[in-house]
Formats: C-alpha cells, structure tokens, sequence
C-alpha cells in the first residue's frame, strides 16, 4: 500500500513538474523577407509591417506598432486578414484597404480591423499576384497616418512556406475553394 502511494506521488509529481518547465505552446518562427512566418499548434500567421510609401526603398518607414497579419486558423488554407495597432477602435470604425482597383473594408472589432471572410480570397491572390495593399489609420479627430502600403517582399515564399508546414494541400475542402484554374497557377508557381 506504501509503495502504491509513492508511486502515485512520484506519477503526479513527475506530470506536475513537466506541465510546468514545457512550454505551453511551442511555434516555429521563420522571418521570409519582410515576413514573420508564425506556426503553432492550432494557426499559421504570417505578418508584416506596413511602410510609409516614399519613392526609393532606401527612404521606407517601416511602422513598427501597426501589423498587418495573414491568419490560417486550424489548418484550414482559408487566409483571414487584419490590421492591428494599439487603439485602432478609437478612431476608425472601418479601415479600407485598396488593393489595385479594388477596395475593401476592414470593420474594425475588439481592437483589430479584420477583412469580410468574403472577399479572403480575393485579397490573397490580389496579393500573390503582385497588387500592394494600401491603407490609411485614424490616430486622432483630424490627425490621420500617410498612406500606408504592404510589403510585397517574400509574401509569395512566405505563402508557400506556410502552406506547406500547415499541410493545405492535404486539407479536404482546399480544392473546393478554388474555383479558377488560374488561382491554381499562383499555388504551382511558388510550389
């Protein structure tokens, strides 16, 4: 009966001291360009720095506080997109973000403006095929950002990077989303 007690003891000992030392989540990190490609045990990101759109690229401002980020939640090759700073809600109900003729609306909720899941995929092969995104923040009643623009550089590596660590292509309803044999030739070009 005595060594059955230490047994168990030791057992919830030994679980107790690994919960606690082994890290909660463990994530990959990769930087592609001007990427940070995230992977983790439930979402792969991807996230840039938006950059004031001066003419050389020697002269770029990178804005350090304001993310624009690439999400790929549960495996699912379905990107969700958003704009994050501090205090966004405070100024901005929306966000449009223009992306060669095309503009599109980011409402802005819990702190971050986030894209209509319907226009997801459009944005993402806007983007695959070159178009830079570009938008303007709100930082006070009369006070607003210069425009602001998305780095293109290692996007389409980035993308595949993350594609293949988040297996998309093994995902079920990946070839029920593409409906173009275009949008095919984007995924086989960075392949």
């Amino acid at each position: 009966m005595q060594v059955q007690r230490m047994t168990v003891k030791f057992i919830v000992y030994s679980f107790f001291v690994l919960c606690i030392y082994s890290p909660a989540s463990a994530s990959e990190d990769l930087v592609i360009g001007d990427w940070l490609t995230t992977v983790d045990d439930d979402t792969c990101w991807m996230a840039a720095h938006p950059f004031s759109q001066p003419s050389s690229e020697v002269g770029r401002k990178y804005h350090q506080d304001i993310y624009f980020n690439v999400a790929f939640q549960n495996g699912s090759p379905q990107p969700e997109f958003s704009i994050f700073t501090d205090e966004i809600d405070k100024h901005n109900e929306e966000v449009l973000v223009s992306l060669g003729s095309e503009t599109y609306e980011f409402p802005v909720k819990l702190g971050t403006a986030f894209s209509k899941s319907k226009n997801d995929r459009d944005i993402l092969f806007q983007i695959l095929k070159g178009d830079t995104s570009t938008f303007v923040l709100k930082f006070g009643e009369t006070e607003s950002s210069p425009l602001l623009s998305v780095p293109l550089d290692g996007f389409g590596y980035a993308y595949n990077y993350i594609s293949k660590k988040c297996n998309f292509r093994n995902s079920p309803s990946f070839f029920r989303k593409l409906s173009s044999i275009d949008s095919w030739s984007y995924f086989s070009f960075f392949s």
